[in-house]
C-alpha cells in the first residue's frame, strides 16, 4: 500500500512536470492594447511635438481581429496585425491609406518607426504604451 501511494505521488509531480503554462505578465497582455493610443515620442531628430504641430499620429487597436488604424498626423491608414503576442506585436507593411500631401518629415518617420516594431510594454497602469525594435524603444503613445 505504502508503495502505490509513493507511485501515485510520483505520477501528480511528473504529470505537474509535463504541463506548460503561460503566464501573461500584466504589462504585455495584447488584449490592455485595445482601444486608442495618442504618439508622444517617436525616435529620431526631432521631438513629437515639432514633428506633429498640427494634429499627434493615433493608432486603434483591435487585437482580437488582428487589426491596426490610425492616422499618421495627416493621412489615415488601416491594416493587420501581423503577429501579436505576450509582449510581441509586428504590423503588416502593405496598409491601405488616404494619399493627402503632407508637409514635413512626420509622416515619413512615423511609419519608418512603425515597421521597425517588435515587442510591446506597458507602464504606468497600463496607459504608457511603447514599441520597441526589440532594444530600442521607437515610439511611445498615451492612452485616449
Amino acid at each position: 500500500m505504502k508503495n502505490l501511494t509513493i507511485i501515485g505521488v510520483f505520477l501528480v509531480v511528473l504529470m505537474a512536470c509535463g504541463s506548460k503554462k503561460t503566464a501573461v505578465v500584466a504589462g504585455n497582455d495584447p488584449k490592455l492594447l485595445n482601444g486608442a493610443w495618442e504618439l508622444t515620442y517617436v525616435a529620431g531628430n526631432q521631438a513629437a511635438d515639432q514633428l506633429y504641430s498640427r494634429k499627434k499620429p493615433v493608432l486603434n487597436f483591435n487585437t482580437e481581429e488582428s487589426k491596426v488604424n490610425g492616422n499618421t498626423g495627416c493621412n489615415s491608414f488601416t491594416g493587420g496585425i501581423l503577429s501579436v503576442g505576450v509582449g510581441e506585436i509586428r504590423f503588416d507593411d502593405q496598409m491601405a491609406m488616404t494619399k493627402m500631401f503632407c508637409e514635413g518629415q512626420g509622416e515619413n518617420v512615423f511609419l519608418e518607426n512603425l515597421r521597425k516594431v517588435k515587442t510591446f510594454s506597458l507602464t504606468d497602469n497600463n496607459q504608457t504604451l511603447s514599441l520597441t525594435d526589440g532594444s530600442i524603444e521607437v515610439m511611445r503613445l498615451i492612452k485616449k
